[in-house]
C-alpha cells in the first residue's frame, strides 16, 4: 500500500473518530467553552505502515479543527512489539478515562478490545487485515452486530494480486517462500488465501512459522535452502519488523 493510500485511510479513521468522540458530549451544555476530546493513539510497533497511518489520523483530525492542544488532548502510545507492554498500555487507556482510542494494527485492536470489554472508551480501529477473524466480537455475516463502542475498517492485503504480478514478472516461477507468525491472525488470514492462489497458479508455497522477530532470519534462510525463488510477506507485524533490519 502506498503513502497516499495510507493517508486516505488515516483520514477515514479520523472522521469516524471525531464523530464517535463528539457523541460522548450532550448538546446544549451551559458551559461556554467547548469541551476538549481526550484521545489516544495506540500502535503495536514502529514501522512505516503503522507510523504513516498514525500520522494520517492526526493530520486528518487537525484539518477538521481537532489539533492537539486545541480541541484535542492527544496521547500517543507504542508497545514496540512487546505484548506485556501492550497489555499495560491498554489498561492505562481504560483507567485514564480517555474519550476515544484509535488502535493501529491487529494486535493493538485485540489487546485494546480485551481490556475495554465494558466499553468505557470509544474504540476506533484501523490497519487491520481481517477484523472479523480477530476475535473482538465482530460478525462477518452481520457487520452491524458489534459492540456499541467499537468501530473501524479492515484493509486486507492484495494477496492474489501480489502473486499474479510475481508470475507476470517471472512466468517460470515455481516456488515462493513465506515466513509468518503463528500468533497473528492477520498473517494467518493472508497465508490461507496465498495457499489457494498458489495452488491455482501451480506455484508451490513453502512456509516457515516463527513466534517472534528473532527467528525470522533463520526461517527465511531455511526457505531459500528449500528452493524458494521469492520471499513473500503477508500482513505480519512480527515478520515485517525483522524484514526492515
Amino acid at each position: 500500500m502506498n503513502l497516499r493510500g495510507l493517508q486516505k485511510i488515516g483520514l477515514s479513521f479520523a472522521i469516524m473518530g471525531i464523530l464517535s468522540a463528539l457523541l460522548l458530549y450532550e448538546p446544549g451544555r451551559p458551559d461556554k467553552k467547548e469541551p476538549k476530546v481526550k484521545m489516544a493513539t495506540f500502535k503495536f510497533s514502529s514501522r512505516l505502515t503503522l507510523d504513516e497511518t498514525e500520522r494520517g489520523c492526526i493530520d486528518g483530525l487537525a484539518a477538521r479543527g481537532y489539533a492537539d492542544g486545541g480541541k484535542l488532548i492527544l496521547s500517543r502510545y507504542n508497545s514496540e512489539n512487546d505484548l506485556p507492554t501492550a497489555n499495560t498500555i491498554a489498561s492505562e487507556i481504560v483507567s485514564s478515562r480517555y474519550n476515544m482510542v484509535i488502535t493501529i494494527s491487529t494486535p493493538s485492536l485485540q489487546v485494546m478490545a480485551n481490556a475495554n470489554k465494558a466499553g468505557k472508551v470509544t474504540h476506533v480501529f484501523g490497519t487491520v487485515t481481517d477484523p472479523f477473524a480477530s476475535g473482538v466480537g465482530l460478525d462477518r455475516n452481520n457487520p452491524s452486530n458489534r459492540p456499541a463502542h467499537l468501530a473501524g475498517m479492515g484493509t486486507f492485503q492484495p494477496v492474489e494480486k501480489a502473486f499474479l504480478i510475481a508470475r507476470e514478472m517471472n512466468p517460470a516461477l515455481q516456488k515462493v517462500g513465506t515466513v509468518w507468525c503463528r500468533n497473528e491472525t492477520c498473517s494467518e488470514a493472508c497465508v490461507k488465501i496465498a495457499r489457494t492462489v498458489c495452488d491455482s497458479l501451480g506455484i508451490e508455497l513453502l512456509e516457515a512459522t516463527v513466534d517472534n522477530s528473532n527467528g525470522v532470519l533463520e526461517a527465511a534462510q531455511s526457505l531459500v535452502s528449500r528452493g524458494a525463488e521469492v520471499l513473500w510477506i503477508g500482513g505480519d507485524n512480527t515478520v515485517e519488523i525483522a524484514a526492515a533490519m
